[in-house]
């Protein structure tokens, strides 16, 4: 069994790495400011965490709180999806979200995830996933007590990719 040190630390690196990843990218070109926002994972997170809080205070659901444990397994994902060009909550060969939840030291009785595309603000993703019943039932539903968030931009001969995952939980 793995140590919660241990697990602290592997969630800090792959923090940290996720951040590194992100940072030697050149940002996407937008027509707004928003293109530096992609150097600062950490405050993308905290930005969809504060606009799911919003929508679920308006529902009468309580607030969710960060887990860098689920930050890690969503991380791990989208440079999953980024990579391969792919689109999918369980990539061909790969974990599925419990496992890579677990993997992560995150020791779940209840998950969901959303994924996104395209979008390049925390602004546009979450205002997708609200007009998509099954993103904005998992955004909304009260089981839910944590959430983490992964970001990862890929260069490719049309331009960028960007893929977001958000996974909810509960221990």
């Amino acid at each position: 069994m793995v140590s919660w040190t241990a697990r602290l630390f592997r969630s800090a690196v792959c923090t940290m790495a996720a951040a590194w990843l992100l940072s030697a990218h050149p940002a996407p070109a937008l027509d707004r400011q928003e293109s530096l926002d992609w150097l600062d994972l950490p405050r993308l997170r905290a930005e969809l965490l504060a606009r799911v809080n919003v929508e679920r205070r308006a529902a009468g659901a309580p607030p969710l709180q960060a887990d860098v444990r689920l930050d890690c397994a969503a991380q791990e994902h989208a440079e999953t999806l980024a990579s391969y060009g792919i689109y999918t909550h369980t990539a061909p060969g790969g974990p599925n979200l419990g496992a890579r939840a677990r993997s992560s030291g995150y020791a779940w009785a209840a998950l969901a995830e959303n994924l996104m595309e395209r979008e390049t603000t925390a602004e546009a993703v979450m205002n997708a996933w609200l007009h998509s019943p099954p993103h904005r039932r998992n955004l909304l539903d009260p089981r839910y007590t944590e959430m983490g968030v992964g970001i990862a931009l890929v260069r490719e001969q049309q331009g960028y990719r960007v893929v977001w995952v958000q996974d909810f939980g509960s221990r």
